[in-house]
C-alpha cells in the first residue's frame, strides 16, 4: 500500500467503504450476506454446545484427516484441530481441586477412611454403591436326597 492510499483511507469519511462495490456482480454480494448469517447461527448453535460435545467433534473431525493423508502438513493442521479437542475435553471436565482438597482425600485414603463405603438405604441407590465384601463361608452341601 502506497503512502497516497494510506493517507486517503484515512481522509475517508466514517462508514466509507475503502473497495468499490460497483465491479461485484449482485448475486455474489447477496451469497455473502447469506452464507455470513448462516455461519453465524450455526457459530450460535455451536457456543451453546457443552465442552464435551465440542471436543468430541474436534477428535473425530481431526482423524481421518490423519489417516487419509498421513503427510506433515496434514498432521501438523490436523494435530491443530486434534490439540483443540483435546483442550475442550479438559474444560469438560473441569478445574482441577485446590491443594488442601487433594491432600485431605489422600490423607483420608491412605488412612482408609474413606476407603470402605457406607451402605445406601436410598431405594435409587444403584447396587455398585450398595456391594457388599464377599466373605467365604466354607464349601457348598448337596444333598444327594433330593
Amino acid at each position: 500500500m502506497s503512502f497516497s492510499d494510506k493517507l486517503a483511507s484515512l481522509m475517508a469519511r466514517p462508514g466509507q467503504d475503502p473497495n468499490a462495490k460497483d465491479d461485484v456482480p449482485w448475486w455474489m454480494r447477496y451469497a455473502g450476506r447469506g452464507l455470513g448469517t448462516v455461519g453465524s447461527i450455526s457459530t450460535e448453535w455451536v457456543d451453546r454446545r457443552p465442552y464435551w460435545n465440542k471436543a468430541l467433534a474436534y477428535v473425530v473431525l481431526a482423524i481421518p484427516a490423519i489417516i487419509l493423508c498421513p503427510g506433515i502438513s496434514s498432521i501438523f493442521g490436523s494435530g491443530l484441530i486434534f490439540t483443540t479437542g483435546v483442550i475442550y475435553g479438559m474444560m469438560a471436565l473441569g478445574r482441577k481441586a485446590s491443594a488442601e482438597e487433594m491432600r485431605s482425600a489422600a490423607a483420608a485414603d491412605n488412612t482408609g477412611v474413606a476407603a470402605t463405603p457406607q451402605p445406601n438405604t436410598n431405594m435409587r441407590s444403584n447396587l455398585v454403591a450398595n456391594a457388599q465384601p464377599v466373605s467365604f463361608t466354607g464349601t457348598p452341601v448337596f444333598d444327594s436326597n433330593v
